[in-house]
């Protein structure tokens, strides 16, 4: 089973209809033995961006959520997560999301989100942000 953390950049652009988001989502969608996680960050900028700046109905982006697997967030991703600001210079959402993938072994990250990069590339940690990437790590099972 591959596994894919996704970040809430990429729910939130698939929902408001971005390419690219809509590409990665269409080969997530055809591949099978695949795993999807988020986390309590990845909630609460998802229902922040949809529900209130957007008015999406929350039960929607709650059904939504409930396809993909709930990862939590508890002392071991804290400290990876203090680490990551400072070593990477990270906002704390975006090192809890790094930490999370680190502490359950997610070997890929979904994101749009570009300040992912250095950081991702470091903790060894495939940074998705194309559909010719995801379909390269699809490739390699």
């Amino acid at each position: 089973m591959l596994k894919f953390f996704l970040d809430s950049s990429f729910i939130v652009e698939l929902l408001k209809g971005n390419k690219i988001a809509k590409e990665i989502n269409s080969l997530l969608i055809e591949s099978e033995e695949i795993l999807l996680f988020y986390n309590h960050i990845v909630l609460s900028e998802v229902i922040y961006q949809l529900h209130f700046k957007r008015n999406l109905r929350l039960s929607l982006i709650e059904e939504i959520l409930n396809e993909f697997i709930l990862l939590d967030l508890n002392q071991a991703t804290k400290d990876l997560a203090l680490r990551y600001m400072k070593k990477y210079n990270l906002k704390p959402n975006d090192a809890f999301i790094l930490a999370t993938c680190k502490h359950y072994s997610v070997p890929n990250l979904i994101s749009l989100d570009s300040d992912f990069q250095v950081a991702c590339k470091k903790e060894e940690i495939v940074l998705i942000n194309s559909a010719e990437e995801l379909k390269r790590i699809l490739s390699l099972t």
